[in-house]
């Protein structure tokens, strides 16, 4: 969840970090600190400042820096042991070494202990390496070894970058778990970040640090060992997205940035599941990973599809569509539950995990354990080199590019999309989807970005609807179906960006207690396309059911749908696409309008809302 920018080179180290931790607000963080050293006559000097709040209010301190400095590191701190305040804060020094960290050191209490209170200037964990490295340094052993010997010691996840005053041309970073690192390698300098947008500035060639690995960097370049100190092939990813993509563009704010998006980045999803030839154009599974989907998949009694948060209403609608099409048993969870209720898993169940930075730390046990089972997992995520990416046996991209702001809107679009395409590929497959069939769904897919395209021309309807009901005691949001995750989905929207009640239900579940909520200033938004086919009509019945207790109804159906639009007190109609599945990511459009426009009256933080974070790497 912190943020974390290191920088060896020839330009000022204060600056590339302070840009760079910029780049990751987007990542949630209660205080700011960036510290440089300075070699002067063959001595090293320690330069550091820190603040709790937004980096703002960094600004005016960092010119108490060295601009000479050509090394130094940068943290935003999202606060577990010890409150946000400037003590806390990270860079933490002891001896001359810098430490910044990102994770938890469950053993902390233990060796803080052994350490001593009287060396600690803060309440966090964090400053417990700062001390054992120094330790080790004071032993003899030089700053690898100091660290990677410290770093043996801790107890869980955990991301550390370490610089020393007295080695001033050298970086280590090292990592155990959930803890996201990537080694940027630039001409003459090199640099290290816990997300790609804090390097894109200065290269685009970078190397995701594995599992229990450390890297020494300087500025001709990097080396990278596992933890018992041998060396191992670095092998360096060309990073293709715009550094468009960490820039507004004219929009107020990236989520609006990003809602539009959502064409093309559908789009840039889809494509590659669409294969071409003279016979025909048609779906397939197996040409988008490195291993047989198609053969675990038949030989599985049963798909677990694990995911947190947003990801999580993705796995709903995963589920839904597996079933429909693939006719295997299918089920969503959480990862967190998942993980510790000690689920009964066949060695050839298969997996699929989803995660839109592949650096959920639940998720990722929750891969580990079914791969320890014996079975086939596959990953649906955005970023390559992510470590779940590297867990699984197969990969899905999402190819979202990046997204900056804190709620999600294309990851999750682009999520659903790839279990469209991915539950109809595996259909084709298994003999469930005909041609004729499978050259209806081409179409759709085709025709999904235009689709998408037209319904963000009706945005300024969306605004008008939020002004009205801005200011409502609360919101109910209803789906049935495939609908059901999307009204999970826009609930979530609503109360991550506009900080008020919202709740999301299966339309059914009405009357076993939400109906008792319904008054005129309680909002209830259905979402409702006919597309829902027989579910439609017990949906329009429950509305009614709201209406007849003076409920107010926002509808979310199509525009041939006379009836819906009539006992709605406000309606938007979506463009109608012929497979009714796939309405249910046209509907996302209203939902997170809604969301981002009520926010926007209420002057909230829309990118960064409060006690948030874009990555949950612990537990």
């Amino acid at each position: 969840m912190c943020g974390i920018v290191g920088y060896v080179g020839q330009r000022s180290a204060r600056d590339v970090i302070y840009k760079g931790l910029e780049r990751l607000e987007y990542r949630g963080y209660d205080s700011a600190g960036i510290a440089v050293v300075l070699a002067e006559d063959g001595v090293g000097k320690n330069f550091v400042e820190k603040v709790a709040g937004k980096l703002k209010n960094l600004q005016n301190k960092v010119g108490n820096l060295s601009e000479s400095s050509g090394l130094g590191v940068g943290h935003t701190r999202w606060a577990t042991h010890g409150e946000a305040n400037e003590a806390n804060c990270h860079p933490h020094i002891s001896d001359g070494i810098t430490i910044v960290h990102n994770g938890i050191i469950e053993n902390y209490a233990e060796l803080r202990k052994e350490i001593g209170e009287n060396r600690f200037y803060s309440d966090t964990d964090s400053e417990i390496f700062a001390h054992l490295v120094a330790d080790n340094r004071a032993k003899g052993m030089d700053l690898s070894e100091a660290t990677r010997v410290a770093f043996q010691r801790l107890e869980g996840n955990s991301a550390f970058v370490v610089i020393d005053r007295d080695t001033p041309d050298t970086i280590i970073a090292i990592r155990k778990g959930a803890s996201p690192l990537v080694v940027g390698v630039g001409k003459n300098e090199g640099l290290v970040a816990s997300d790609v947008p804090a390097l894109l500035a200065h290269t685009r060639d970078v190397y995701y640090l594995k599992e229990n690995e450390f890297v020494i960097l300087r500025h001709d370049g990097a080396k990278a060992f596992d933890l018992d100190g041998k060396e191992k092939r670095i092998q360096l990813e060309h990073i293709e997205w715009d550094a468009d993509a960490i820039d507004k563009m004219g929009f107020p704010h990236f989520m609006l940035k990003e809602v539009h998006e959502q064409p093309q980045a559908i789009a840039e999803t889809l494509r590659p599941w669409i294969v071409e030839s003279k016979e025909k154009v048609r779906i397939h599974v197996d040409r988008m990973s490195s291993g047989s989907v198609v053969e675990a998949v038949q030989a599985a009694q049963n798909i677990h599809i694990v995911a947190c948060g947003t990801a999580f209403y993705a796995a709903m609608y995963g589920q839904n569509l597996i079933e429909r099409y693939v006719r295997v048993s299918a089920r969503a969870e959480l990862a967190h539950e998942f993980r510790y209720r000690k689920p009964h898993l066949r060695s050839n169940d298969v997996g699929i995990v989803v995660s839109q930075s592949g650096e959920t730390a639940d998720t990722i046990a929750a891969a580990r354990m079914m791969r320890e089972r014996g079975m086939k997992v596959f990953a649906i995520t955005n970023v390559r080199g992510s470590s779940i990416a590297r867990e699984c046996d197969a990969v899905f991209l999402m190819n979202a590019g990046i997204e900056i702001c804190v709620a999600s809107t294309k990851a999750f679009s682009t999520m659903l999309a790839v279990f469209a395409a991915l539950s109809v590929g595996l259909g084709v497959a298994k003999g469930h989807i005909d041609e004729e069939q499978e050259k209806e769904w081409v179409g759709a897919f085709l025709a999904l970005p235009s689709l998408l395209e037209e319904q963000l021309k009706q945005g300024n309807m969306i605004q008008d609807i939020a002004k009205d009901y801005q200011n409502m005691k609360g919101y109910l949001y209803l789906g049935r179906g495939p609908y059901y995750p999307m009204a999970m989905e826009g609930a979530l929207k609503l109360k991550e960006l506009a900080y008020v009640h919202a709740e999301g239900f299966a339309a059914g579940e009405l009357k076993h207690g939400p109906l008792a909520l319904v008054e005129d200033k309680m909002l209830v938004v259905a979402v409702a396309p006919e597309g829902s086919g027989e579910l439609h009509l017990k949906t329009l019945s429950n509305i009614a059911e709201v209406k007849s207790r003076r409920g107010t109804v926002l509808g979310i159906g199509q525009a041939k749908d006379s009836h819906f639009q009539d006992i709605s007190d406000r309606y938007f109609s979506i463009p109608t696409v012929k497979l009714g599945d796939l309405n249910s990511i046209l509907s996302l459009v209203p939902l997170q309008l809604l969301a981002y426009y009520i926010s926007a009256a209420k002057g909230c933080e829309i990118d960064q809302p409060r006690n948030l974070a874009k990555s949950v790497t612990v537990e």
